[in-house]
């Protein structure tokens, strides 16, 4: 097994790339509030599953940005790959994840942030979406 190197945060919604706007994708997941179903009683509980991403901030300049699309499908689940190696094609050691993702609009700061005199500071958004258990790929669907 290959540790993940995170390099280069490669992510993508329905096909189209968003790397260069996205800083970090995350999964995570809480014990549901929900009773479980028996199967997921017997594997140890029922989960939520959340999927939280750190991007760009956007003030509607850049219609191809990750902003402008969270802003566009609010509402909607759309399907998600993370690359986090960096390549273009999933293979055994260096595996792709893919989940669907509930788009809504999330708690917290959205817009803003601190003042720099650095010329490369950039705002950022976290997002938080309620999401499926991310599946490995391993080979080119």
């Amino acid at each position: 097994m290959s540790a993940i190197s995170g390099r280069k945060v490669k992510f993508e919604v329905a096909g189209d790339s968003y790397e260069a706007y996205v800083k970090s994708v995350t999964w995570s997941r809480a014990r549901s509030s929900q009773d479980p179903t028996l199967a997921e009683a017997t594997a140890g509980g029922a989960f939520d599953e959340t999927c939280t991403i750190v991007a760009l901030q956007d003030d509607g300049g850049d219609a191809e940005s990750f902003a402008e699309f969270v802003n566009g499908a609010i509402g909607t689940d759309v399907t998600v790959t993370w690359m986090p190696q960096g390549n273009d094609t999933p293979s055994t050691s260096q595996p792709h994840w893919t989940a669907t993702l509930s788009i809504v609009k999330s708690e917290g700061d959205y817009l803003g942030g601190a003042g720099s005199n650095d010329q490369n500071n950039r705002y950022e958004v976290t997002y938080a979406f309620p999401s499926t258990a991310p599946t490995k790929l391993t080979a080119a669907e």
